[in-house]
């Protein structure tokens, strides 16, 4: 590597991390406007997804799915369920447990939640391809970031 192109590498706007960071703070503020207009927030559009992908998930696996931690769930099962988007019912197999499922009103909201994510790619311009070629990239990134922290 040259001096050149080290100090280039150096510089705030030639930071992986750097700009992950200001794309994700102004994708969220933007896609968060959007998400306000249906009454959702983005954990709860996270766990909708979720459930639209399952017939049903326990707590559990509902957090593993969307990257969240178990304690911190609750306010939006609870947010969710109250708006009647899904229903919490005790594990069949585990009364211990919790298993939710999306109601008829939840797989409804899927016209207003599709509409309003191609409302944030029309505006900013993006295209399918665009928008599939990112994920993959990001795919991509996550996965070698989860490869290199896990313990050998």
């Amino acid at each position: 590597m040259t001096n050149q192109n080290c100090n280039d590498f150096q510089k705030l706007q030639n930071q992986t991390f750097f700009l992950l960071h200001i794309a994700q703070k102004n994708y969220i503020k933007f896609f968060s406007d959007e998400l306000e207009k249906i009454d959702l927030n983005f954990i709860e559009y996270f766990i909708l997804l979720a459930m639209r992908e399952h017939e049903a998930l326990t707590i559990t696996s509902l957090c593993s799915e969307i990257h969240i931690e178990p304690g911190s769930i609750s306010p939006y099962i609870k947010g969710l369920s109250a708006k009647k988007l899904i229903f919490k019912r005790h594990n069949k197999r585990d009364r211990r447990s919790f298993v939710v499922k999306l109601s008829d009103a939840g797989k409804e909201k899927f016209n207003e939640i599709e509409t309003s994510i191609n409302k944030v790619n029309a505006k900013i311009g993006m295209t399918e391809d665009e928008c599939k070629d990112y994920n993959e990239k990001l795919l991509t990134l996550i996965g070698k970031i989860d490869a290199a922290t896990k313990p050998l």
